[in-house]
């Protein structure tokens, strides 16, 4: 077929084989029959007779029943009208499949029929029947679960999960646990392959690897609406848990059955009852089941997710009769934390109610403090009462700032710091913070509450959050000084962190800053460093991905065009550590094969070590050790002799962070680091001492300004507290603050690993505050001081050689129809809107292209919430908005943020909606934009004021 397409001339062709009269196939291949079957189902001890059909049978036929593998065989002779009879047993439950295969003249004849065996036999039938399919708030529930099997024979001894839980959960997502029977019965396709050597063919390579086909087989593919009894005085609702019940080992008795009681609590909602059983011969089976929670007559309270200091607010009542009579309601609101702006008092009476009917109330408040504010509305009739407590938070209006110091007193002594607050901290929420911890071991477990407790999750960030958890409690253990509480929940840490951690993995192995971003080699070799050092903890980690990871970490040593020096031994270090025993790592890709020679790149790094910073020296003598290199000891002295000493301290400076590309100082991760690898040759060194006392001294508020750096300079100061096997010893503390006794803290040895304990908060004045601590006694103390405010000022930039700026504009949605299609249009914002209006917030963000790393906060004002789904508002003009999200978007209850990895473009526009929920006045707080690994870096907008009308209906 020939096409001409301008001056393209394209053609294709095919081919059509015509046999002659004499052939009677076309193909030189397989021939493919028919197998049939007496049944369209089978269960575990019937005999299934089959038929083939389309050629004549003959010679000795091979008939296999297949599913994981081959269970059962024959070879038999047949004649063309016998049948195949295949047993069925109880491990062809879930399906399986039989084949049928002979040669004839030189060609493999084959059949094959999948047979279905449902999983009958296997199932259990579950039921769960409450006493009472609806009940009040604050009533006790039963409930009975039933378990037979499938004749309807009573099960005994079951094993029951049994959870409660709000339906409305499920709204927000939905349960995809699968169903057992599915799970362990499910239909599957056969794993058994069929070959004939008269056309077998096979090509392939093992690489450095020996040849296992046989081990390589592939895996098996395998919240209400609102949420209270008879009384004059009302019983106030104000528990409102989503799950209010779980068991897990609830055990039927002799007549498959089981009892569970439970007290429902103040929701007014449905609530879901899932029931899984398993036996031990593993039957299973599942059921759901619903009861309710509700009253005939309900007072609501329609509440913002949260308010900020200075907002006004209209907060909703809202009153439902459900007797079949009308009643007179009358209404009353009580506040703490709020101050009322209605000009009455705060009640109504007299309210009609119809049968179903209902009555609305607005009330109008204003938030004064910060804090929570809780509001309680109460309703009366004739007959009934009900009454509802709900807490609201109220935020400080600014963005959040410290100034800080910290410290350590040897010996019996004393400690001043200054700790400042500027005259437009917000009055609200101004106070200094004193930390105290007895030991070095003290002062790590306190940052690891900064790390656990960050509330974002880049690949760095996942590690970083349960990685030094687990290093540091491990190695407590050992010493048997671990705190318990933090033992308990530590598994949960790691194995939801290691969850997240190879969910970013990439395909092809590696990780970026975010799952979304192109291959990082410090985030790669970061991820497989902390999945190694969990696997060696005893963490269960797949050993597949660690591998996966090498092998991408490998090609990005050979490849990756930015590695400097200190990012190229870091990766060495990895590699050498996570690769294995083997000399050499293969790997494939886009440009072939490639291979790694760790003796060849411990030389190339060492040939490089005058090019690299501190940092980097510190790698690599870690490295070199790691190896077994004797030239680490010419490293080593080299090293220590870079530190620079003021007085009692000792420091490697270092003004790069080449394993981020970025111009960030790097000074304390150089020092740990050098303290790490020195402290394993002679701990104790005078120069190390003072290092680590530099390191706490550089704490900010008990951490170190960014996770990274934190995550580092823990490591750092494990590896020396484990060479130093630090002691501790008693002493006491008095804590002055503006020349004022603030308490006193004493420390006995055994609370050596006492988490940084606050000792006061305290409010704080406007300028300096003065911190003083008085020690008595051996020991050392180490201590930090926190002044923490919020700043309300205006638009802030940064400047210098590296500026940045960010803006942030409202505008509101419009729909209009254009062709006969509902589109919405911008309109310009003026500041005030409706409930029910949708507005599209433009965060524009500006500076200098050299910029990595940025986090983009954008506060809600109160009364709005972020939508997710943009796809139901098309734009008339889709150009004006561009729907930029940079490396990461993520909603939260009081915020918006963006990641953005590069800023090359040094202009980035990202654009979000929100929807109007709740009347008021609100303020919105400045967006801010800072990098993730710079501290007290940022610039901030303007803040603004956003006016949300009283709906028409409403009142007061």
């Amino acid at each position: 077929v020939r096409a001409q397409d301008g001056d393209r001339t394209v053609t294709t062709q095919s081919w059509l084989w015509v046999p002659g009269p004499s052939e009677t196939d076309v193909s030189d291949g397989d021939r493919y029959l028919e197998l049939m079957a007496d049944q369209r189902s089978y269960q575990p001890g019937d005999t299934a007779r089959l038929i083939v059909r389309g050629e004549p049978l003959s010679g000795p036929m091979l008939i296999t029943k297949e599913g994981q593998h081959v269970s059962w065989h024959r070879v038999l002779r047949l004649a063309p009208s016998d049948t195949l009879e295949v047993p069925i047993d109880a491990a062809d439950v879930g399906d399986i499949y039989v084949n049928v295969t002979y040669l004839r003249d030189g060609r493999l004849y084959r059949a094959e029929r999948r047979l279905v065996v449902p999983a009958t036999s296997r199932t259990l039938q579950v039921s769960v029947t409450a006493d009472s399919a609806v009940s009040r708030p604050q009533e006790p529930g039963s409930f009975t679960v039933l378990v037979t099997d499938q004749s309807g024979t009573p099960v005994r001894g079951a094993q029951v999960s049994l959870a409660v839980i709000d339906e409305a959960v499920f709204g927000v997502r939905v349960d995809d646990t699968p169903d057992p029977a599915r799970f362990f019965y499910r239909r599957d396709y056969s794993r058994v392959g069929t070959s004939s050597s008269r056309d077998y063919y096979f090509a392939g390579y093992s690489g450095t690897e020996r040849m296992q086909l046989a081990r390589r087989r592939r895996p098996p593919m395998t919240l209400a609406d609102f949420k209270g009894d008879k009384s004059p005085q009302p019983a106030v609702r104000k528990d409102f848990p989503d799950a209010i019940y779980w068991v897990p080992d609830l055990v039927t008795d002799q007549d498959g059955r089981a009892r569970v009681a439970v007290k429902y609590p103040d929701a007014l909602t449905t609530w879901r009852l899932t029931a899984r059983a398993v036996t031990a011969d593993t039957r299973v089976g599942t059921t759901v089941a619903r009861t309710t929670t509700t009253k005939d007559l309900i007072v609501r309270v329609v509440t913002p997710r949260f308010l900020t200091e200075g907002d006004e607010v209209v907060l909703p009542t809202i009153v439902h009769n459900y007797r079949p009579e009308a009643r007179t309601a009358s209404v009353d609101v009580a506040v703490k934390g709020l101050e009322p702006l209605s000009d009455g008092a705060l009640n109504a009476s007299g309210v009609t109610l119809t049968s179903g009917g209902e009555q609305r109330h607005d009330w109008r408040f204003a938030s004064r403090t910060t804090g929570t504010a809780t509001i309680t509305a109460s309703a009366r009739t004739e007959s009934d009462t009900d009454a509802v407590e709900l807490p609201i938070p109220v935020l400080p209006y600014g963005l959040r700032r410290e100034s800080t110091a910290a410290g350590s007193i040897i010996g019996a002594g004393e400690a001043t710091a200054d700790v400042s607050i500027p005259a437009s901290a917000n009055p609200s929420g101004r106070t200094v913070r004193i930390a105290l911890a007895p030991s070095l071991a003290g002062s790590l477990l306190g940052a690891l509450d900064f790390l656990t407790s960050y509330p974002y999750g880049c690949t760095e960030q996942t590690l970083s959050s349960f990685l030094p958890n687990l290093m540091v409690t491990r190695s407590l253990t050992t010493l048997n000084l671990a705190p318990t509480e933090r033992l308990s929940a530590l598994d949960r840490q790691v194995s939801s962190g290691i969850r997240r951690l190879v969910d970013m993995q990439h395909d092809d192995g590696g990780w970026g800053w975010w799952k979304t971003d192109g291959n990082h080699p410090f985030m790669t070799a970061y991820a497989i460093w902390g999945l190694d050092e969990a696997r060696r903890a005893g963490a269960r980690v797949d050993a597949y991905r660690i591998a996966n990871g090498t092998r991408a970490l490998a090609r990005m040593y050979l490849t990756y065009p930015r590695a400097e020096p200190d990012l190229k031994v870091y990766m060495a270090y990895v590699l050498r550590r996570a690769g294995g025993e083997d000399a050499q790592i293969m790997s494939y890709g886009e440009g072939g094969a490639v291979t790694y020679a760790h003796a060849t790149a411990l030389d190339e790094v060492w040939s490089a070590r005058s090019r690299m910073s501190a940092y980097g020296r510190a790698l690599l003598l870690s490295l070199l050790d790691e190896a077994g290199d004797t030239r680490g000891d010419e490293l080593a002295p080299a090293l220590l002799a870079e530190a620079q000493t003021r007085g009692e301290l000792s420091w490697w400076n270092v003004e790069r962070d080449d394993l981020l590309f970025d111009s960030i100082d790097t000074s304390v991760e150089a020092t740990a680091l050098a303290v790490q690898a020195l402290s394993r040759r002679d701990p104790a060194s005078p120069v190390l001492e003072r290092a680590v006392r530099w390191l706490l001294l550089n704490r900010t508020g008990g951490y170190w300004g960014s996770t990274k750096r934190t995550a580092m300079a823990i490591y750092g100061l494990l590896g020396f507290m484990e060479a130093r096997n630090e002691q501790a010893q008693s002493f006491s503390v008095d804590v002055f603050i503006n020349n004022q006794p603030a308490g006193r803290q004493t420390f006995t040895a055994a609370q050596m690993t006492a988490p940084d304990p606050i000792v006061v908060t305290v409010p704080a004045q406007e300028g300096t505050n003065q911190v003083r601590l008085v020690k008595q006694g051996g020991g050392t103390v180490y201590w930090s001081a926190t002044a923490a405010y919020y700043d309300p000022s205006t638009a802030e930039g940064r400047s210098g050689s590296r500026q940045l700026a960010v803006q942030r504009r409202y505008a509101r949605l419009t729909p209009v129809t254009v062709r006969d299609r509902i589109v919405y249009r911008e309109d310009a914002f003026t500041g005030q809107a409706s409930p029910g209006d949708v507005l599209v917030v433009r965060l524009t963000v500006a500076g200098s292209p050299e910029w990595r790393y940025l986090a983009i906060e954008d506060p809600l004002p109160a009364g709005v919430e972020a939508v997710q789904d943009t796809t139901a508002y098309p734009l008339e003009r889709p150009a004006s908005v561009r729907w930029w999200w940079g490396s990461r978007v993520e909603y939260r209850d009081d915020r918006t943020v963006f990641f953005q990895e590069s800023f090359e473009q040094g202009r980035y526009e990202y654009v979000y909606l929100v929807k109007v929920i709740s009347p008021g006045v609100f303020r919105a707080v400045p967006t801010q934009v800072s990098p993730m690994y710079v501290p007290n870096v940022f610039a901030s907008s303007e803040p603004q004021t956003m006016t949300i009308t009283v709906p028409a209906g409403g009142s007061r």
